[in-house]
């Protein structure tokens, strides 16, 4: 398995992990630390950032995520 392949499904696998406990806690309207708190990294992000920075890590994982085609 070539190495670009297993590194993009790799970094695939941990944008769409990473979306879904932003995605739950932005629909339950909760806090949730995102890269955009204030203090960054430490402080705690809106319900709403939280469901756009979700949405973002689920299509960029999906973009990079390798095809492939089996016959």
């Amino acid at each position: 398995m070539p190495f670009l392949l297993i590194v993009s499904s790799f970094l695939a696998g941990r944008l769409i992990c990473n979306a879904v406990p932003h995605l739950v806690a932005g629909l339950r309207g909760e806090a949730f630390p995102t890269p955009f708190a204030k203090p960054g990294g430490i402080g705690l992000s809106t319900p709403l950032v939280n469901v756009v920075w979700s949405w973002i890590n689920l299509f960029f994982g999906l973009a990079i995520m390798p095809r492939l085609i089996l016959f």
